[in-house]
């Protein structure tokens, strides 16, 4: 009977797919396509799991939502550790996605360059007119 019970309540192993789906030689499209099935959580549990070169091509294929939610589920440190391997622009993305409380935690783990850098271009998107000054 433990053992049936046991079996009924394991759940699926969603990191175990996902990295095989992030380390397989799927188009980008593609693996988008499998990820999108994933909540954000699994993969935030993965990313944990992944070298620095499987981190930024996930970084780079999934859309700036799909990565807020993912740094939803992650330990602030993390999560700014994490902004250092994504492109300027793609940064400021996935902060203007995340509840402004996260954000702000976010930015406090990081090096005060690196956070003035990714407020000075919030606010140039924000307001383009300041580009040309």
């Amino acid at each position: 009977m433990e053992k049936m019970l046991a079996t009924m309540t394991t759940k699926p192993n969603y990191e175990s797919e996902i990295i095989k789906i992030v380390k397989g030689n799927g188009s980008p499209k593609v693996i988008l396509n499998q990820l999108e099935n994933y909540h954000g959580s699994d993969i935030a549990d993965v990313i944990e799991q992944l070298n620095e070169q499987e981190r930024k091509k996930i970084f780079r294929i999934c859309p700036a939502e799909m990565l807020a939610e993912a740094f939803s589920h992650l330990e602030e440190t993390q999560a700014g550790a994490y902004l250092n391997e994504i492109p300027l622009k793609k940064v400021t993305e996935i902060l203007a996605e995340l509840e402004t409380d996260a954000a702000v935690e976010i930015l406090h783990t990081i090096g005060k360059e690196k956070r003035e850098l990714i407020i000075d271009a919030r606010h140039q998107k924000r307001n383009p007119v300041n580009r040309f000054f």
